[in-house]
């Protein structure tokens, strides 16, 4: 419960953010398009409060139709997603979606109430404005509107890239509403694809480096003849008899119970030193104790009481409890669960364990690949999880960048006019206007590499589990392919935005006053 309380301030404080940047961008838009019909109304005398309840009222009924539908759609879908991962770790029974909260209410009031704020903020500045200039294009008079001469360092940089860089510097405020919006866009992707890095990663590790058995073998009654027999099959190379036994730590001041596993002395199939004059012990199980490696630790097996060292505590994934030797419990006499065997060919692994399930049908068995394909399945749960976040950053770089290079292209029809009329082609002048996005949208991918790290880690810590611990891990692979997504579908955007530029009429865009 307190687990799902706390991913509630993750993902839905992301797009709250991101709502107010597409209210933002989207508004200004609209605004940019109809100034001189605010000039208009504000030269026949209408009252500025009217026009002001006007854009407030559209941006406001708009946000109202959006939310009103989030707080009934959301209910019914969100959990469904989020059901994949809690299925994976109890028996969840179908309950009939809720929709009246108080914090559900709360939070679509406040964005009604942040939609208003933001209309009457992205109004303001046109608004308050002599209607005599509002009725005209809108013309900057800024001082680094200028296009410094060319010297040594920029004399080989052509002139739509210098102004792309110029208009960079003159509109800070946009420039930085474009670095965060692929920002949020990659630190998605990074997370999303970091998710299942680091579970394929645990799996890896804990399976495939620190306990690697070829075939398990599990049965109810141990057998010494059952044990020869399968060390007599073709390509079988060695049979253990590892046990696993129920355990009570107790630490100074943590009581715990768990399994211990006591293994061969010259186990091939766990990787991880255990046969020392202590114990080992996973990192989990430790911390939960409160122990390091050389405290002392009692166990209780089987009513018998053990006092120990603790001499190795290792990071893992998936195994958990103690790991000792059976030379050091000889006294119990405990009978084994389980057979690992080691195999002479992999290729044949497949083949030996159909074998043995053909002599043993009672025993339950599992070869390598089994192991690995059971946990896929689960990842592959999880998996669909992460792809509705990575849609999800896909359509939020969409909406950011496809608002504001329309923003662009609005601000700049007059630039882009006289780029026409001094002889520009069509290649040249959307060169500028892409070259002065993707420059934005490469800064913030590359933080957004940065952050998405954390931000994976932040997901899975408040996803913790019983059934493993997380080794935070994302493949190199990963970055380069959030990035090339974020920054791909920019261009992709921008290219298809710029096309509206072949309709931009010279003589209409150049009718202003200096």
């Amino acid at each position: 419960m307190d687990q799902a309380l706390k991913l509630t301030y993750v993902f839905p404080v992301i797009f709250f953010l991101v709502s107010v940047l597409v209210i933002l961008t989207t508004l200004s838009q609209m605004i940019m398009k109809e100034r001189t019909q605010i000039g208009a109304l504000k030269a026949i005398g209408v009252k500025k409060s009217q026009i002001y309840y006007h854009y407030i009222s559209y941006g406001f009924f708009l946000c109202f139709i959006g939310g009103t539908l989030g707080f009934f759609i959301g209910p019914v879908l969100i959990p469904q997603v989020m059901e994949i991962k809690y299925q994976l770790l109890w028996d969840i029974p179908y309950k009939t979606p809720g929709f009246f909260y108080p914090l559900s209410i709360i939070i679509t009031l406040a964005l009604f109430i942040l939609a208003g704020l933001v209309s009457y903020l992205a109004s303001r500045s046109v608004i308050s404005e002599k209607p005599v200039d509002t009725l005209r294009a809108k013309v900057s008079t800024s001082k680094t509107t200028k296009i410094s001469k060319p010297n040594k360092l920029t004399k080989h940089i052509s002139i739509p890239t210098r102004m792309a860089f110029r208009n960079i510097f003159k509109n800070k405020v946009k420039s930085l509403m474009v670095v965060f919006g692929t920002l949020g866009c990659t630190a998605l992707l990074v997370c999303g694809f970091g998710i299942i890095d680091t579970l394929n990663y645990g799996i890896d590790v804990s399976y495939g480096t620190q306990e690697k058995v070829d075939i398990t073998v599990s049965f109810t009654t141990y057998s010494e003849e059952d044990l020869k027999t399968i060390a007599s099959l073709d390509n079988i190379e060695r049979v253990e008899s590892p046990i696993t036994y129920p355990v009570s730590l107790s630490s100074a001041t943590v009581l715990k119970d768990t399994y211990i596993h006591l293994l061969d002395t010259d186990s091939s199939c766990f990787h991880v030193p255990y046969s020392g004059t202590g114990l080992t012990i996973d990192e989990t199980t430790a911390n939960d104790l409160g122990i390091k490696e050389g405290d002392q630790i009692k166990l209780v097996i089987n009513n018998v009481e053990y006092e120990k060292t603790v001499d190795t505590v290792f990071t893992t994934s998936l195994l958990f409890g103690i790991y000792d030797s059976k030379d050091y419990y000889t006294d119990l006499a405990l009978s084994p669960s389980n057979y690992w065997i080691t195999v002479k060919d992999d290729s044949l692994s497949q083949k030996t364990t159909e074998t043995i399930k053909e002599k043993f049908p009672a025993m339950t068995v599992k070869s390598f690949q089994d192991t690995k394909d059971y946990a896929n399945q689960l990842m592959s749960s999880i998996a669909s999880m992460t792809d509705v976040v990575k849609i999800f950053a896909i359509l939020l770089s969409i909406v950011v960048i496809y608002n504001l290079t329309s923003l662009n292209i609005s601000e700049r029809a007059r630039d882009i006019a006289t780029m026409k009329v001094l002889g520009f082609n069509f290649k040249e002048i959307s060169t500028t206007l892409v070259t002065e996005i993707m420059i934005d949208t490469f800064i913030g991918s590359l933080i957004g590499l940065a952050v998405g790290y954390p931000m994976c880690v932040l997901v899975l810590v408040v996803n913790k589990t019983t059934l493993l611990t997380f080794l935070y891990h994302i493949n190199v692979a990963t970055y380069f392919i959030a990035f090339a997504i974020s920054y791909g579908t920019a261009l992709l955007v921008n290219y298809l935005l710029c096309l509206r530029l072949k309709n931009i009429k010279m003589v209409e865009s150049l009718k202003s006053n200096e």
